[in-house]
């Protein structure tokens, strides 16, 4: 079934350029896009909501925790990556290292338990968006199925792990949240811009950062292409004739 599904994701996108650029998209922009909603959601409580806040702490440190133990497995346990054992095209540039579990999974499953248990709604957001991410790195056959659900999985319990933690931590984020506040009146009373018109200019700068992230992906990608053309055309370029010695 694992390798069913990567033969036939990856036939997909590695049909044409356009769904290449795609897959690549897909493996990385959605968690950049996760990130980007744990920043919302803690500018979006600004001063108040303390234990939502420490949620999301304790999501960020489900993440590290995470990617600490999947650091550990890739010293037990070696499983090469779909690209290795299989007829497919990878579409990633990747390091031949373990491919149980998925790193970027873990984190968008810790940063996703900790959003549903903030606010529902950007919970249910990040969770498509993981999902677009798991067929993203399957269909650039970096990973399997089993990859993507597993890092997932461990991502999600181990901020569930965790989360006990957020009472103390809800303390410390309540003595920040009070020293917020003021500075939100009186900023308010000024009329600063960026308080009137704060989630525009978040989602502004997020949407210019995931822009050059892949503009520079972009740009790189494509100096491997025309590089790799060039070094095609001077294979193919006939040879002139040697005259004959006399």
């Amino acid at each position: 079934m694992d390798e069913r599904i990567v033969r036939s994701l990856n036939g997909w996108f590695s049909a044409t350029s356009f769904r290449a650029d795609l897959a690549r998209f897909l493996a990385l922009a959605p968690l950049v896009a996760v990130v980007g909603l744990v920043v919302l959601a803690w500018l979006a409580d600004w001063g108040r909501a303390p234990d939502r806040r420490a949620i999301l702490i304790v999501g960020a440190l489900g993440a590290i925790l995470a990617l600490a133990l999947n650091v550990a497995l890739g010293h037990l346990y070696f499983r090469p990556r779909p690209f290795l054992v299989l007829s497919v095209h990878a579409l990633l540039p990747h390091p031949s290292d373990s491919s149980l579990y998925s790193d970027q999974l873990a984190l968008a499953g810790a940063l996703t338990g900790a959003l549903f248990a903030a606010r529902r709604w950007l919970g249910a957001v990040s969770f498509l968006l993981a999902v677009l991410l798991a067929i993203g790195r399957v269909g650039a056959a970096v990973h399997f199925p089993s990859d993507v659900v597993v890092g997932f999985g461990i991502g999600a319990v181990s901020f569930a792990i965790l989360l006990p933690a957020r009472r103390p931590i809800g303390r410390l984020v309540a003595v920040m949240s009070s020293a917020e506040a003021t500075v939100i009146r009186r900023e308010r009373q000024e009329g600063n811009f960026l308080f009137r018109h704060g989630p525009v200019v978040a989602v502004s700068v997020l949407v210019a950062v995931a822009g050059l992230g892949y503009g520079m992906r972009a740009l790189q990608d494509h100096g491997r292409i025309e590089a790799g053309s060039r070094a095609e055309a001077e294979l193919l370029r006939p040879r002139e004739a040697v005259p004959p010695a006399e």
